[in-house]
C-alpha cells in the first residue's frame, strides 16, 4: 500500500486534515500487517519451495549436484563480490569494464558465476578498479589458527 499526502507549497506545512488522514490510513495498516502476515503464512509460495531448501535437497540427493555447487561456489563468491561493490560504487558493467581495460561481455561472465578459473591478474584488475586489494591465502583445515594470508600488490 502506498500513501501519498500533500503538503502546502506556500507553507511548506501539512494541513491538519491529511494529517487526519494519514493518522487513519497508518491505523488501518497497522491493523492489517498482522492480518496480511496470517495470509501469507498460510498460502505456499506459488514459485514452490524456498530456492535454499531446494538446493539443499538436491544436494542431498545427489552427489553430482553437490559436486557441481561446490566446483562454482568461488566463481559465484567472486561473482557476488562483484556486483556488491560495482553497485554500491554506481557503476555499470560498461564503467567497470573502462576501469579494467577488458570488455563489457567479460564483465557479464565474471558476473554470471560460472567462470571458475580467474587469472590472479584479473582479479588485481578487477580489486584495483573496485578500489580494493587482492588477498590469497592457503588453509590448512587442521590448524587454521596456523594459515596465513598474503597481500598482492
Amino acid at each position: 500500500m502506498i500513501l501519498l499526502h500533500a503538503f502546502r507549497k506556500d507553507t511548506g506545512k501539512v494541513p491538519e486534515s491529511e494529517k487526519t488522514v494519514a493518522r487513519a490510513d497508518i491505523s488501518v495498516c497497522a491493523n492489517m500487517v498482522p492480518i496480511m502476515e496470517r495470509k501469507l503464512a498460510a498460502k505456499p509460495s506459488p514459485l514452490g519451495e524456498e530456492p535454499r531448501a531446494s538446493a539443499a535437497r538436491r544436494r542431498a540427493k545427489s552427489p553430482e549436484y553437490a559436486a557441481l555447487e561446490r566446483q562454482y561456489e568461488k566463481g559465484v563468491a567472486i561473482a557476488d563480490l562483484c556486483i556488491l561493490h560495482r553497485t554500491r560504487q554506481g557503476l555499470t558493467q560498461a564503467d567497470l569494464a573502462q576501469r579494467m581495460g577488458t570488455t563489457v561481455s567479460a564483465i557479464s561472465r565474471l558476473e554470471s558465476g560460472f567462470q571458475t578459473n580467474h587469472k590472479v591478474g584479473t582479479l588485481k584488475r578487477l580489486a584495483e578498479a573496485l578500489g580494493g586489494r587482492v588477498e590469497i591465502g592457503i588453509v590448512f583445515p587442521a590448524d587454521e589458527a596456523e594459515s596465513r594470508t598474503t597481500v598482492l600488490a
